[in-house]
């Protein structure tokens, strides 16, 4: 499910270079790959932490393991970034700003501080990021709560993580997501036998209403889906398992690798022919990048990460 979250993402930003059509209307939807990503990470963390016996205790071993997880990729993706923004101001027709990034905007991309402070971001959709280290700090603290608790300090947890997505706090901060991510932990009390299945449905109905009135009644569909999907065993095909492998890095490079192709077929007539071949070959190049991506820096952090605490 993370592949087709990560090519959901990819078809929103480069539907812009399609012609006016169904077609680039549908991939204007693209962008609930991110909802789709949360609710993964609201099932998949929480059984890590169970499967580790997390406790308080075990916090700094799981931020540190998180760290080392992601941040170099993250690091070498606005590296890649930067280089390659500035090595197409040298192309004849660059149409883009020169290079230029302030210490305050370099600062507020290391630290994920950008919708904080007011920064652009090097790599567009690292502000999902941000999103995601505010819910791992929260997650491994309310954890015990979720887990450990009697029944009505999880029923209150989770009222809890609901109520938070309803109050007027900005969308730079997690309580925003917090329905979203609550979905995900639905779906891991279900799978963990916490949650009855009439009690899962409904709560999953109340999250995904919470989530639609902040951002949409198709952002709360999406993940009601979600939460629904990561349950059902399903062994997709090959090319499937493959960009769900590589999703993390497809999801960080894509903007900056195919939308750069993208930019080269918007000098072209609009014509449909032209504009879908630019299309698939921006998603190809993509694909291609992340893979080599993954395979030189993702990787080799994945394991280093998995090795910690061993």
């Amino acid at each position: 499910m993370r592949g087709l979250a990560a090519l959901m993402v990819c078809f929103y930003h480069f539907g812009r270079g399609l012609p006016n059509g169904s077609i680039k209307d549908a991939c204007t939807y693209g962008n609930l790959g991110v909802d789709v990503f949360f609710v993964i990470s609201g099932f998949v963390i929480p059984l890590w932490l169970d499967r580790a016996r997390g406790g308080w205790n075990q916090l700094a071993l799981f931020v540190w393991k998180r760290f080392i997880r992601l941040y170099p990729a993250y690091f070498v993706a606005s590296v890649c970034a930067l280089l390659l923004w500035w090595g197409s101001g040298y192309i004849p027709g660059f149409r883009g700003e020169p290079v230029g990034i302030s210490g305050t905007a370099a600062f507020a991309n290391l630290f994920f501080l950008c919708d904080i402070v007011g920064q652009p971001w090097i790599v567009p959709v690292s502000w999902s990021l941000a999103i995601e280290w505010q819910y791992y700090l929260a997650v491994a603290v309310s954890f015990p709560l979720l887990c450990g608790g009697s029944a009505i300090v999880r029923i209150l947890t989770i009222a809890i993580w609901v109520a938070a997505s309803l109050l007027p706090a900005g969308n730079q901060w997690l309580p925003a997501y917090g329905s979203i991510f609550t979905l995900g932990f639905l779906a891991f009390l279900r799978w963990k036998g916490e949650l009855s299945l009439q009690a899962f449905l409904f709560l999953i109905l109340i999250a995904g209403f919470a989530h639609g009135a902040q951002f949409g009644i198709a952002a709360g569909l999406i993940g009601v889906a979600a939460a629904l999907a990561v349950l059902v065993p399903w062994c997709g095909p090959a090319w499937m398992k493959f960009l769900g492998q590589i999703s993390y890095s497809l999801y960080l490079t894509h903007v900056f690798t195919g939308g750069r192709v993208i930019n080269l077929g918007l000098r072209f007539p609009e014509e449909w022919p032209i504009r879908t071949g630019f299309f698939f070959a921006a998603c190809t190049v993509s694909i291609v990048f992340a893979w080599g991506f993954y395979v030189l820096v993702e990787k080799p952090s994945h394991l280093a990460s998995q090795r910690i605490g061993k």
